[in-house]
Formats: C-alpha cells, sequence, structure tokens
C-alpha cells in the first residue's frame, strides 16, 4: 500500500520480531541476534519506503540496524535510535521511556501514523501524540 510513505514503523516486534529476554542479557548474544535474526516478511514494506523508523534500540547498534536493512532491501526515509548514554534510564522503565522516546520523535516527524509493537507502548503513545497508533498485535487502531 502506498499509505506506508506516511508511516514510521517501530522495529524489533515490527520489521523483525522482539529480541527474546535471554538474547538481551548478554552482549554478544544480543548483538550475534539482532545481526541475523530474518525479518517478518509480511510486515516488511516492499515496494514504497516508509517515512522512517523510531526504535528503541540503542545508537551504538546503529551500522548493526542500518546493515541488517540493507541486507533485506528495506527502504525508508530515517532511522531514529534511543540515545545510548540514557540506556540506564530506559532500562529502569522500558515501556515508559520508550513510549516517551518515540512518541516525541513521531510527534516531531511528518508521518500521519506509527506503527508499534508494543500493546503498553501502543496506549501510552495514543496519550502522549495527537496522531494515530496502530498496534497490529492489539487488534485495534486508534
Amino acid at each position: 500500500s502506498t499509505h506506508i510513505e506516511n508511516a514510521v514503523l517501530d522495529f524489533d516486534g515490527i520489521l523483525s520480531p522482539n529480541v527474546p529476554y535471554e538474547k538481551s542479557q548478554n552482549e554478544a548474544d544480543y548483538v550475534d541476534y539482532i545481526t541475523n535474526v530474518k525479518p517478518l516478511y509480511h510486515r516488511v514494506p516492499r515496494l514504497y519506503t516508509c517515512k522512517g523508523i523510531i526504535t528503541a534500540r540503542l545508537e551504538k547498534y546503529r551500522d548493526i540496524t542500518e546493515g541488517w536493512l540493507k541486507k533485506h532491501n528495506i527502504k525508508y526515509g530515517f532511522l531514529r535510535m534511543f540515545p545510548t548514554e540514557k540506556q540506564k534510564i530506559r532500562d529502569k522503565n522500558h515501556i515508559v521511556e520508550s513510549s516517551r522516546f518515540k512518541s516525541k520523535a513521531f510527534t516531531e516527524s511528518s508521518a500521519a501514523y506509527f506503527v508499534e509493537s508494543e500493546p503498553a507502548e501502543a496506549a501510552l503513545m495514543r496519550e502522549q501524540v495527537r496522531k494515530l497508533v496502530i498496534c497490529p498485535d492489539e487488534g485495534r487502531f486508534g
């Protein structure tokens, strides 16, 4: 659909499966996972470029993330990643901090809607922005 050109996408959970908790607890396992994980092909934009990707992945993984996107031929306008220096803040309350970061970046973008993978984050984002937040795993739109 050409509507994807007006969308901002979450990364993990939309373009690829969410990182399993046990993988996220070990740096080497995490890097190996995000480097080699297969895309969620049914959610990957094929013919059109999405407006952007906003992710709570840390900025220090930008090269790996951009390499993965290129490898899987995913076209996007911009990539916003969570500031590495704020990792401890993010990790203390991941849902709240991630949704706050994504909401701010989404609001600053010209995108019409955001596709978020986590229902709890989608719910918080809806409270923080005046734009459409869609959560495919939630089964509701709005």
